[in-house]
């Protein structure tokens, strides 16, 4: 496993805590975004070897939809937490 970022540690935590709120094993989210449980738990342990398109389908099942966006590489040396490079949003 790729050491994890504090942004991809922070989408995780986002996961389980979403998960759980709607009382979902790993097990039931897994089988609705069509990944195994074993994938639900790397994403929550936030795991950098996780697709896009999986993310995208697990946060589909939460309720929430992904969106990213580039900035420019000086950006976070300009203005440190302004800025994080993806959002997630309600759908």
């Amino acid at each position: 496993m790729t050491t994890a970022t504090t942004s991809t540690i922070e989408l995780g935590k986002l996961a389980y805590i979403l998960r759980k709120s709607k009382g979902m094993s790993q097990e039931e989210l897994g089988e609705l975004a069509g990944i195994s449980a074993v994938t639900v738990r790397r994403l929550e342990q936030g795991d950098l070897n996780i697709r896009l398109a999986i993310v995208g389908a697990v946060f589909a099942v939460l309720g929430y939809r992904m969106q990213f966006a580039p900035v420019p590489a000086d950006l976070e040396a300009k203005a440190p937490g302004l800025h994080s490079p993806s959002r997630v949003a309600p759908s």
